[in-house]
């Protein structure tokens, strides 16, 4: 879930998408109802299995 607006995050996440086989699928706009602020989900499809060097071990950059 994101807040106001999730298109500069999409943009920037393109190439960890490719690397981990992903492709966006869509976007869901809503409100909050008590807040009245809004919100985002992001939809991610893989497109074929994770790379085996992922998950990384901890520490590992």
């Amino acid at each position: 879930m994101k807040g106001l607006d999730p298109q500069e995050e999409v943009k920037e996440s393109a190439r960890s998408l490719t690397e981990l086989k992903g492709k966006l699928s869509g976007t869901h706009h809503f409100e909050l109802p008590m807040e009245n602020s809004e919100r985002h989900i992001i939809l991610i499809k893989k497109t074929a299995s994770t790379p085996k060097k992922y998950p990384r071990k901890a520490g590992t950059p």
